[in-house]
């Protein structure tokens, strides 16, 4: 009975010891399992965290991508408009161009309108000098004719008094002449004298003719005044003439 408790003890025992082997064998499976599951939540969760982080930045990207779309779609217009503008620039510059050259065309026909004006403006003042000078020149010999006219004036003045004295004279003579024939002689002796005179006065008379001639250029209006005085000599001429003829 004590060797069946004994058998029975070990059995017990050894089953126990299997037990025991068996439970540290589970107990080293669970922990291992416990552990792998740890990792693989671990695991998962990394990866969620990961998938999350990878939507969140596919996301962001995605924002990101329709924004550059939009910048390029904008800078695309802005390129298009840029090529417009630089075309628009370049017709403008060929336009500058063109006007730079019209304008420097108009600036060489201006400086030489300009030199030529200069040019004009020079022999103007040349020809107002000289016209300065012929107009000193006019009114010098103006003032010298003005001068030699009142001479002549004042001449014609005394030779009209002595030519109606002269002719007082003559008729008076004419008259004693006929009255007086013993006086004939001494009065032809006279006339001859007056004659004479007459004669001087007429050499005169030429010498007055021609400064009046000279006159003329100057003055014309001063010519006017010979047809009344010069008649005068000639009427005394003629008046000596007839007298001696009649004596």
């Amino acid at each position: 009975m004590e060797r069946l408790m004994i058998a029975k003890e070990e059995e017990l025992n050894s089953t126990i010891h299997e037990l025991q082997t068996l439970y540290f064998v589970s107990q080293e499976k669970l922990t291992k399992e416990e552990a792998e599951k740890l990792a693989a939540i671990e695991s998962f969760t990394t990866e969620m965290n990961a998938r999350m982080t990878v939507e969140r930045s596919l996301a962001s990207l995605t924002e990101y991508l329709e924004k550059a779309l939009k910048e390029n779609s904008s800078l695309n217009q802005k390129v298009i408009s840029i090529n417009d503008m630089y075309k628009r620039l370049q017709e403008y510059n060929g336009s500058l161009q063109q006007y730079n050259s019209k304008l420097q065309i108009e600036l060489n026909q201006t400086s030489e309108t300009l030199n030529k004006v200069e040019r004009e403006k020079a022999a103007l003042m040349e020809n107002l000098s000289n016209l300065r000078g012929y107009h000193e020149s006019q009114q010098d010999q103006l003032t010298s004719s003005k001068v030699s006219l009142e001479e002549s004036l004042k001449l014609k003045d005394a030779l009209a008094s002595e030519i109606g004295c002269l002719r007082g004279d003559l008729h008076q003579v004419r008259e004693d002449c006929d009255r007086e024939l013993p006086l004939v002689q001494d009065l032809t002796a006279e006339v001859v004298q007056y004659t004479e005179w007459t004669g001087k006065s007429a050499a005169e008379l030429g010498t007055l003719k021609s400064r009046s001639v000279e006159l003329e250029p100057h003055d014309s209006s001063h010519t006017l005044l010979l047809p009344v005085w010069v008649p005068f000599f000639y009427k005394a001429a003629a008046v000596g003439s007839v007298l001696l003829q009649g004596c």
